[in-house]
């Protein structure tokens, strides 16, 4: 996912409305087999304060293995999160790449 700095800089907020795909790479050494649908929605601001609010709800699809067949077994998840960061200055910094 790509942050524009610009958008959050001058407008103090930027609304996320994405797909998002995971490499295997990412989860090889864990039970999880494959992770489908995953979807990013949310918004990230600059509050009163200065400080870096972000609000976002994920869903998505884990493919578990079955503990007694070991088949493949579809588990939905969905979370919700908030966190508020850090003061401005954090912003300037290039935001990382999921």
């Amino acid at each position: 996912m790509k942050i524009d700095l610009f958008k959050l800089n001058n407008f103090g907020f930027i609304d996320i409305n994405e797909e998002i795909t995971f490499s295997k790479d990412y989860y090889e050494h864990i039970d999880i087999r494959d992770i489908k649908n995953t979807h990013v929605e949310g918004t990230l601001k600059i509050n009163y304060a200065d400080e870096l609010e972000c609000s976002l709800d994920v869903k998505g699809m884990f493919i578990l293995p079955c503990a007694i067949t070991l088949e493949d077994v579809p588990y939905e998840f969905s979370s919700n999160r908030f966190q508020n960061r850090c003061s401005n200055h954090c912003v300037q910094s290039p935001a990382p790449q999921f």
